[in-house]
């Protein structure tokens, strides 16, 4: 479940969003309006990263919230502020990292 499900989104210089998974792989992506499944051997290089988890949150809560969001991201729905429980902006370094 590790891998299917999204831990964070990348947000690329091109507006190209990513979503990621726990081991900061690659999972779906999307420019524009359609989603598809991304390559999980991609360096992506990204320019904004956000988090949807917080520890405080229990695992059932945790997986239906991931859940939710991925819908809502190949449904092409939006992503709000609301959808992260952290933010974080750097400039790429390196690719498909863990930059806090």
């Amino acid at each position: 479940m590790r891998t299917c499900l999204p831990y964070g989104l990348w947000t690329c210089e091109d507006g190209r969003e990513v979503i990621f998974n726990r081991d900061y792989r690659p999972i779906w992506q999307r420019n524009g309006g359609s989603a598809w499944e991304a390559d999980s051997r991609e360096q992506v290089p990204w320019v904004e990263q956000r988090w949807f988890l917080s520890d405080i949150d229990g695992r059932k809560l945790q997986v239906a919230r991931l859940e939710h969001i991925l819908d809502d991201f190949i449904a092409g729905r939006p992503l709000s502020k609301a959808h992260s429980r952290e933010h974080g902006k750097a400039e790429p370094k390196g690719l498909n990292s863990r930059r806090l």
